[in-house]
């Protein structure tokens, strides 16, 4: 007797469909806690780096001029930088997930 075809190949399909599945729920399980943490410490280095480069700026001009405002210019315009890069980053990421829940919305029956 000859094989049934369509029987290996549902099968296959079957198989395919569930190592996808479990896949998808690996990666679920995996963004929670420490892919937020992750998040806390990127949004920190962009944060902190235009900061201390501004200020670091701000402080090397300053030595040269004998002046204090441009340590203080630095700083102001470090934290706006710093700033701004952290609400950039959010906001791609809560797009990034607005997206994905969307995908899945349409994916569900």
């Amino acid at each position: 007797m000859i094989p049934d075809d369509d029987d290996e190949e549902a099968r296959a399909v079957e198989r395919v469909r569930r190592t996808a599945a479990r896949m998808e729920k690996r990666r679920r399980e995996r963004s929670g806690f420490w892919r937020h943490l992750g998040h806390v410490g990127v949004l920190g280095w962009i944060f902190v780096l235009p900061l201390v480069a501004a200020m670091g700026l701000g402080h090397w001009i300053g030595r040269r001029t004998g002046s204090l405002v441009p340590p203080l210019v630095g700083a102001g315009v470090g934290l706006f930088a710093g700033g701004w890069g952290v609400w950039r980053a959010i906001t791609r990421d809560l797009e990034g997930e607005d997206e994905e829940r969307a995908v899945k919305e349409e994916e569900t029956p």
